[in-house]
C-alpha cells in the first residue's frame, strides 16, 4: 500500500505502483478535491493517530491523503493472525450497513473475493466520512465493537490484536443488544457464527471491574457520556447515548463478569 499527502509525489506513485498493482480505485468523486479514496479502508478517513500507555488512539490528527494505492496481492503475505484481524473489520462493514454483503463474506471467504472486499468496504466507508469527516454523527458508526473492543485491548497490554479484540467488542454489544430487546437472537446467532468460521474469538476472560476501569479513559468519552453503537439486525445498527457508568451495565448484559 501506498499512501501520500503529495499531489506531485502521489502521481509518481501512481505510475510506479500500478506496474505491479493488482487493483486501483480512486474515488475522488464523492469527496472534495484534497480527499482522494482508494482500496483499502483503513487509511480513508485520514485519522492517524498512536496508543499512549493510557490508551487506544489517544493523540493524533485528521490528515487526509491525497490517494491511496493498494495492490490486493501483498494481502497473500499476511500471516494468517492477521488476515483473521482484517476480516473482523470487514464484517464489521456488513454488520453496520451492508446486508447482502455479510451473506457475501459468509458464503465465499473473503480470500476468494479481495478485489471486491476492498471495493465495498472503501466505498461504504468514503461515503461515511464524505459525510461526517470529523466523526460528530454517522461516522461514529465505524465505532462497532470498538468501545468494548478497546476496553478488551487495553487490557491485554496490546497482546491481543485489534481484528481480534473488535470481534470480541461486536460479540460483546449484540449480547447486551438482545438481552437489552434491540435486536433478536438470530442476529447473534449468525454475527457468533460468521465471527468462529474466520476464526476470531466472541470471548473474553478479563473480569468486568478492569474492563470498565479501561472504558474511562476512552478517547469516545464526551462530557461524561459515550456513543455506543449497537446492532439492531444484520446491516443495520443504532446508536445509544449513554452515561459512562451505563456502560459497565452495558458490559454485564454482554456477558462480561
Amino acid at each position: 500500500m501506498f499512501y501520500t499527502s503529495s499531489a506531485s509525489t502521489a502521481s509518481a506513485a501512481a505510475t510506479w505502483s500500478l506496474r505491479s498493482a493488482a487493483a486501483w480505485w480512486a474515488t475522488s468523486r464523492a469527496l472534495p478535491r484534497r480527499r482522494i479514496s482508494a482500496a483499502w479502508a483503513l487509511p480513508v478517513g485520514g485519522k492517524t493517530a498512536v496508543d499512549l500507555p493510557t490508551g487506544k488512539n489517544q493523540a493524533g490528527s485528521f490528515y487526509q491523503p491525497c490517494i491511496v494505492i493498494c495492490d490486493p496481492n501483498t494481502l497473500e503475505t499476511l500471516p494468517e493472525e492477521q488476515y483473521r484481524c482484517g476480516c473482523a473489520e470487514i464484517i464489521k462493514y456488513s454488520m453496520l450497513g451492508n446486508a447482502a454483503f455479510f451473506e457475501e463474506l459468509y458464503k465465499t471467504p473473503v480470500r476468494e473475493q479481495y478485489e471486491h472486499v476492498i471495493e465495498v468496504c472503501v466505498q461504504m466507508k468514503r461515503d461515511i466520512v464524505g459525510a461526517d469527516e470529523y466523526d460528530l454523527g454517522r461516522r461514529r458508526t465505524l465505532n462497532l465493537g470498538h468501545t468494548f473492543g478497546h476496553a478488551v485491548e487495553q487490557c491485554s497490554d496490546f497482546s491481543l490484536l485489534h481484528g481480534e479484540a473488535v470481534a470480541i467488542g461486536m460479540a460483546t454489544v449484540t449480547r447486551a443488544a438482545v438481552k437489552r430487546g434491540i435486536c433478536g437472537e438470530e442476529t447473534l446467532a449468525r454475527l457468533l457464527d460468521i465471527l468462529h468460521r474466520y476464526g476470531l474469538p466472541t470471548e473474553t476472560g478479563y473480569e468486568l471491574d478492569k474492563l470498565y476501569e479501561a472504558e474511562l479513559v476512552d478517547k469516545k468519552i464526551s462530557d461524561g457520556k459515550m456513543h455506543l453503537i449497537v446492532p439492531e439486525k444484520i446491516g443495520q445498527v443504532r446508536m445509544e447515548t449513554i452515561p459512562v457508568e451505563a456502560l459497565r451495565d452495558w458490559m454485564q448484559d454482554g456477558g462480561i463478569r
